[in-house]
């Protein structure tokens, strides 16, 4: 039997976790072998984690209480140098990495540079620091060597995925390499195809986080001008 391909994929995160096993699907259907790497720390509940989805093997991760803290700073960084040394044991010919964190990339160069037959593709789920729901002025020092760990080694890939073109866009400028858009997958099989709006009433729907860049106040007003009952759901 000819030597299966070794894939790794890797994510720090476990709102990507969805992701990552689409990914790895897509790779054991191709025959490939695969392993995802994870984290046991909970970015969104800020604990560790008791739970996991079938074959991730979660790695230990230094926990943080604040969202913007040299603490979450110093954990990333960790947890991105405990990644590549496992990556390393298993030496795969591919790799699948999705970031944020920025850290991750920064260490996927030094992988690259050392590994270069290695086939690299980063995933960028999101765009740090420059998404971040804050109006502290995001050209200050702090917050360019947050970015600059992603633009000044962003170009160790062999090819960058993104999850919108938007991404691509704000990326030319760092990236001249290949670039694809692949979109967040869904399992149709939780789709429900019977979907009947009512008559007697107007339902609108919210998608996303509600935080300080969102005027609720004018949501509100504009919902009460609405001359019918209105539903609003918040997702």
């Amino acid at each position: 039997e000819l030597n299966k391909m070794k894939v790794i994929v890797a994510t720090c995160f476990e709102s990507n976790e969805e992701r990552a096993g689409f990914v790895s699907e897509a790779c054991k259907s191709r025959g490939y072998d695969v392993e995802v790497l994870t984290s046991d720390f909970s970015h969104i509940r800020k604990k560790k984690r008791d739970s996991f989805p079938d074959d991730f093997i979660a790695l230990n991760t230094r926990p943080y209480n604040k969202n913007l803290s040299i603490q979450r700073m110093a954990s990333h960084a960790r947890f991105a140098k405990d990644l590549f040394a496992e990556i390393e044991k298993r030496n795969p010919d591919l790799i699948w990495l999705m970031a944020p964190a920025n850290s991750l990339i920064k260490e996927a160069k030094a992988y690259k540079k050392k590994h270069p037959k290695t086939k690299l593709i980063i995933d960028i789920i999101d765009m740090w620091p420059e998404s971040l729901p804050i109006s502290i002025n995001k050209n200050l020092l702090p917050f360019k060597i947050w970015k600059n760990r992603r633009k000044n080694n962003i170009d160790c890939c062999d090819l960058l995925v993104t999850e919108c073109d938007l991404y691509q866009d704000i990326l030319e400028d760092e990236y001249n390499g290949k670039m694809e858009t692949i979109r967040w997958a869904r399992d149709n099989r939780a789709m429900k195809s019977d979907l009947v709006l009512p008559d007697d009433r107007l339902s609108l729907v919210y998608i996303g986080s509600i935080n300080n860049i969102i005027d609720v106040d004018r949501i509100a007003k504009i919902i009460s001008d609405i001359d019918m009952p209105v539903l609003l759901h918040v997702i």
